[in-house]
């Protein structure tokens, strides 16, 4: 119910960053309560809801780790979590993001890095059973506070006039 949340947490390694919503606005907690970019914070927990499995199977908890599926701290093949608290706290919903998914190109590049390119992600809902595969690689969910996060921190409107020094030209 995304209606409900009104936070969430993204933790990476030793990184973790908390987005939560005071009043009508989304601020960023390690900011001091700065305003967030509305925009991206709408477009992620839509993306959240929305998201659809292209592919599920189940998976021991020994390969885990290769799908880098498990919980930030506890090994060197950890996930991003990202969990979806109500006003109380409570957790609604967690998420594990783990390894991106390379689509491998037709043909080997002259340019190498034939590697790929990131179509999807695994991902585990805490509490589920099944991994699934995801179509969207989700590349900007990190936990960077400054990621998130507003950059309009003053407007100009119905400028008048701007005056200011002439500019310095040099002749070569």
């Amino acid at each position: 119910p995304i209606n409900d949340v009104t936070s969430v947490t993204i933790k990476q390694a030793s990184n973790a960053g908390t987005i939560a919503r005071t009043g009508e606005a989304w601020t960023v907690r390690e900011r001091h309560d700065y305003p967030a970019n509305f925009t991206e914070v709408g477009d992620f927990l839509i993306k959240m809801r929305e998201l659809k499995a292209v592919q599920t199977e189940k998976v021991g908890a020994s390969q885990l780790p290769r799908l880098e599926l498990i919980e930030p701290g506890k090994g060197d093949k950890a996930g991003t979590l990202v969990e979806f608290k109500d006003k109380s706290g409570k957790t609604i919903k967690s998420v594990l993001l783990g390894k991106k998914h390379l689509k491998k190109p037709a043909s080997a590049s002259p340019m190498g890095g034939d590697e790929g390119w990131p179509d999807g992600r695994y991902v585990l809902v805490q509490g589920g059973g099944d991994v699934a595969l995801i179509s969207d690689a989700l590349s900007n969910i990190e936990a960077k506070p400054e990621q998130w996060i507003s950059k309009d921190f003053f407007k100009v409107e119905k400028v008048k006039s701007v005056k200011g020094e002439p500019s310095v030209q040099l002749a070569v």
